[in-house]
């Protein structure tokens, strides 16, 4: 009988550890007009991106996996400068990215955690 409980016990426990599914914290709402940048199935959509020249922007990042992911902005693909760099987010979850200015010219952005994961950032 007392191992019966034991048992039982552990599996309510792991039950509240592994929580419901549902997102950690609240998530945003997109900024309307603003790039957006989504991560599901271990790829980014879109994968090109076009932002305004030489003025910081809001990025709209969702994260719809409940793996982590953000994204990273360098001046090569996965190499180079890296010029803006997202905290990284556990889904599913949506955030706005503060990204400062980039002077025109085209730009990389990667997940720091997938390296799989990437694309191009056209500043104009």
């Amino acid at each position: 009988m007392f191992v019966r409980a034991v048992l039982a016990g552990l599996v309510v426990l792991a039950l509240v550890a592994c929580g419901s599914g549902a997102p950690a914290g609240p998530s945003v709402t997109p900024v309307p007009g603003a790039p957006y940048i989504a991560a599901d199935k271990l790829a980014f959509q879109p994968t090109q991106l076009t932002v305004p020249a030489a003025t910081a922007f809001d990025l709209t990042f969702e994260n719809k996996e409940s793996l982590p992911h953000n994204v990273a902005i360098t001046t090569q693909d996965h190499a180079g400068q890296e010029l803006f760099k997202g905290d990284l987010i556990t889904g599913p979850k949506t955030v706005i990215y503060k990204v400062p200015a980039l002077s025109p010219g085209t730009y990389f952005f990667h997940c720091d955690v997938h390296h799989e994961m990437k694309g191009t950032i056209t500043s104009q």
